[in-house]
């Protein structure tokens, strides 16, 4: 028969208090319950970065609005720097054109 003791205490070593046991499931219950909290915590932060990012969009989303309907199209309208873009002429000259040349 087991003895209240026993039971109560489950089984806890001679001379150790029952929190004082290397228990195994008592180890990895208290690795559960940190990695819990730190989940938690994550989740705050991804909350808190998602709204963020969230009134960002908002913000571009009524820019762009705001400029259609004054009708700027920043694609025509010329770049603050100037054009940086390099307008080098290019030739173009086909295989057959080339083979009539020589002929």
């Amino acid at each position: 028969m087991l003895s209240r003791d026993r039971v109560l205490h489950g089984g806890a070593a001679a001379g150790k208090e029952p929190m004082e046991t290397d228990n195994p499931l008592d180890h990895a219950l208290q690795e559960c319950e940190e990695k819990v909290k730190e989940l938690k915590e994550e989740n705050e932060h991804l909350r808190e970065s998602s709204h963020a990012f969230g009134q960002l969009a908002e913000r571009l989303n009524q820019t762009l609005q705001q400029e259609r309907r004054a009708g700027v199209e920043r694609r025509q309208s010329q770049r603050p720097n100037g054009d940086r873009r390099n307008h080098r002429a290019v030739t173009v000259v086909r295989q057959s054109e080339r083979s009539h040349d020589r002929e």
